[in-house]
């Protein structure tokens, strides 16, 4: 969810709830691929999950949004009985100034 320009401003993050539910699709999608695939992770990479300037984003809300949505992909991954780690790759101001993870 890095290259496409839907998520330019973020996916769990995302203002847009279109957006939003589309990075969820797509998350139930990929943790249903390393299960098939039998991955022994699964990585989460906020590398568009932050701001460019604190001007324009409201951090509370979208922190909110992010805890949420890792909890709803966490809840998945135990309801379907999934055993891979969930694992947060940092990768700090790439591309955003300021990232959340």
């Amino acid at each position: 969810m890095f290259s496409h320009p839907r998520f330019m401003n973020g996916a769990s993050t995302n203002p847009d709830i279109n957006v939003f539910a589309w990075a969820c699709a797509k998350t139930k999608m990929a943790l249903d691929s390393s299960h098939t695939l039998g991955a022994v992770n699964h990585v989460f990479w906020g590398g568009r999950e932050g701001y460019m300037t604190i001007l324009n984003t409201n951090i509370r809300q979208e922190l909110d949004q992010m805890a949420a949505f890792l909890k709803m992909a966490l809840d998945y991954k135990n309801k379907m009985g999934y055993t891979f780690q969930l694992l947060i790759e940092p990768k700090p101001r790439e591309p955003t100034k300021h990232q959340y993870d």
